[in-house]
């Protein structure tokens, strides 16, 4: 399940990155912000390219986490983190 969350979350974060930072640079702040519920089992890109900038990065920082989690990893670097991401 992880490898495979792993292919469909890469192959999404290319595209992810570049929206990400085109909206966070032209987007004004909600005025509320509608809480969002994410099962990384059923995760589609399409529904994280309709999410808003903050929910993408929150989804990835968990995706992170969980994968550390997994591996009992208990340091990371960011560069690598990023280098990964954007494959």
């Amino acid at each position: 399940m992880a490898k495979g969350l792993s292919i469909l979350l890469s192959a999404c974060c290319a595209t992810l990155m570049g929206a990400a930072a085109s909206v966070a640079a032209t987007s004004p702040a909600p005025a509320t912000i509608p809480v969002q519920h994410f099962d990384l089992t059923k995760l589609t890109c399409a529904q994280m390219l309709d999410a808003d900038v903050l929910d993408r990065s929150s989804v990835m920082m968990f995706y992170w986490g969980y994968v550390a989690g997994k591996a009992g990893a208990t340091a990371f670097d960011t560069t690598g983190m990023e280098a990964k991401t954007a494959r």
